[in-house]
């Protein structure tokens, strides 16, 4: 027994060993750039904490207005203590998303050992260390990568109370975080908490009190977002406190319009999603958006969807055969999480990111799959394993080598390279051009040159004003579009490359950066 239990162990260290390295090696810089909403996500961060309000002036929002469709906020509040230690910078603002994503490998390790069994919980972790999705997603950091993450301490706290009730309102309280993550989470956290904490009551392994503490204590965390659905939805009054605040947003909020459920035409539109849905999850598993997956690998590697299928065959035999008994079965927890993901995915607009809480349940039948396999056959085990490690090698040799290049355009690198170097060498009384052949280019100036958020409100111009995402024309003495019939009024520009051609002659010097470059006259080095 202690020679097992030290093996397993071994075997753990190891898969957690390759799993950290992956995700820290040059991290920071791969990927290169910086995605908006990764900007956006950051600066707020860096604005509530040195200045207590955000861009639009607001004390610490519960969503942010952002670019007028809202912003969950609990990932610039955890940024907090990154910022104040290394400032603001691509490091610090991945490094909530990194954090998580670390703990989360061995949290999904335990979770498995808790409703199933050793050898599952081992492949399971090994499964998830290699993962391309999670590999991907805790090397940048957008506010909804870290919904899976939350969502996954509350099930392995829900499941721990089975045996220790005393951790269930400890459940209830990481369950309740996952609102203040991501827009889809308000769809997907009270529909599948409802379903896994009436599990846990049927299972009457918990006593009533500490279930009513923990849905009390779910309720009251949930409580801000609950007001913001309110406020956004029946146009209630926004909420400013000198604590927190929940602003009425410009736009319409991100949920409502990813979801189904506030179109019309919606049976048609479920169908044509359910396809897609289906499509993207069992055969493509890409959606076009090269920061979610890279196509050649998919979410889970494009050839374990079989083990995957498998396992969950596996897994719903195993719960019916209990449910026949009349017998409580822990893996009715994950399965249950599984629907509730699958259910989101069925009334959102379908891409990777909409459903990453689907992926952990994935992982787990796929591990599933392989522990039965290991069972039965063990020298096709054996293949399966060597064939994951020489897709995983493959997988990362892509990662670190071909997709920078293929990101670096998508994530806008060098375009805080330029902005640094046009600021450094323009008067401060003079306007500086930028190109707006980037994603909201006004929030990468804040980012880069971490302007007092109070000095953003009062000069911001929108060109779309009360838009879902309102453009921004200027500020201070930032402009953004530029218009090759008005290169006299400015001496500086920030240019993307393919726009050189407004900048060849010999009026200007260019500085190039491997996307942006920057344009200024002749006459201002001659000073």
């Amino acid at each position: 027994m202690i020679t097992y239990f030290m093996r397993q162990s071994f075997w753990l260290v190891i898969i957690l060993i390759i799993g950290i390295t992956v995700r820290v090696v040059n991290f920071g810089q791969i990927p290169p750039g910086l995605n908006q909403d990764e900007a956006s996500i950051g600066y707020e961060s860096f604005a509530t904490l040195k200045y207590g309000v955000d861009r639009n002036g607001y004390k610490n929002p519960v969503v942010f207005i952002a670019y007028g469709d809202g912003q969950h906020g609990l990932y610039a509040y955890l940024s907090w203590p990154w910022i104040a230690l290394f400032g603001l910078n691509e490091f610090s603002t991945r490094l909530t998303g990194l954090f998580l994503a670390i703990v989360s490998l061995w949290c999904f390790y335990y979770l498995i050992k808790l409703i199933s069994n050793q050898n599952t919980a081992l492949i399971s972790a090994f499964l998830l260390a290699i993962n391309p999705w999670h590999i991907i997603m805790s090397r940048w950091s957008p506010e909804f990568n870290i919904l899976p993450a939350f969502f996954l301490f509350g099930v392995c706290l829900l499941t721990i109370s089975l045996k220790k009730p005393l951790v269930f309102p400890i459940a209830g309280f990481f369950l309740a975080l996952g609102f203040y993550t991501y827009g889809a989470a308000l769809f997907f956290v009270p529909v599948t908490v409802f379903l896994l904490f009436s599990v846990v009551i049927l299972s009457k392994k918990v006593p009533f009190v500490d279930i009513g503490i923990g849905v009390l204590v779910f309720l009251l965390i949930s409580l801000p977002a609950l007001l913001y659905m309110l406020i956004n939805v029946y146009n209630y009054p926004e909420l400013r406190t000198s604590l927190i605040s929940i602003p009425h947003l410009t736009g319409s909020p991100r949920w409502s319009s990813i979801s189904l459920l506030f179109q019309d035409n919606f049976l048609l539109n479920f169908f044509t999603n359910l396809i897609s849905f289906l499509k993207l999850l069992l055969t493509t598993q890409f959606d076009g958006l090269i920061w979610n997956a890279i196509p050649e690998f998919g979410y889970l590697y494009l050839w374990s969807i079989p083990l995957m299928l498998f396992g969950l065959l596996i897994t719903i035999k195993t719960i019916y055969l209990n449910v026949i008994k009349k017998q409580f079965n822990k893996q009715l927890i994950i399965f249950i999480w599984f629907i509730g993901a699958v259910s989101l995915g069925l009334i959102s607009h379908v891409n990777l990111n909409r459903i990453n809480t689907i992926y952990f349940p994935l992982i787990y039948f796929t591990a599933v799959g392989v522990v039965a396999i290991k069972n039965h056959y063990q020298q096709l085990f054996r293949f399966i394993i060597v064939l994951y490690l020489v897709f995983f090698i493959l997988f990362t040799h892509h990662y670190f080598t071909i997709y920078p290049k293929d990101i670096g355009s998508a994530f806008f690198a060098s375009f805080g390279q330029a902005i640094n170097y046009a600021t450094k060498i323009s008067p401060q009384d003079k306007k500086l051009v930028i190109t707006n052949h980037v994603n909201m280019p006004y929030i990468y100036v804040l980012f880069y040159k971490q302007i007092d958020p109070r000095k953003f409100a009062n000069t911001v111009v929108y060109e779309n004003p009360g838009a879902d995402f309102q453009n921004v024309k200027s500020f201070d003495r930032y402009i953004f579009g530029i218009d090759p019939s008005q290169l006299d009024q400015s001496d500086t520009f920030i240019f993307h490359n393919n726009e050189e051609e407004y900048f060849n002659n010999q009026q200007f010097i260019i500085k190039r950066f491997d996307n942006f470059s920057v344009a200024s006259k002749i006459n201002f080095y001659e000073k």
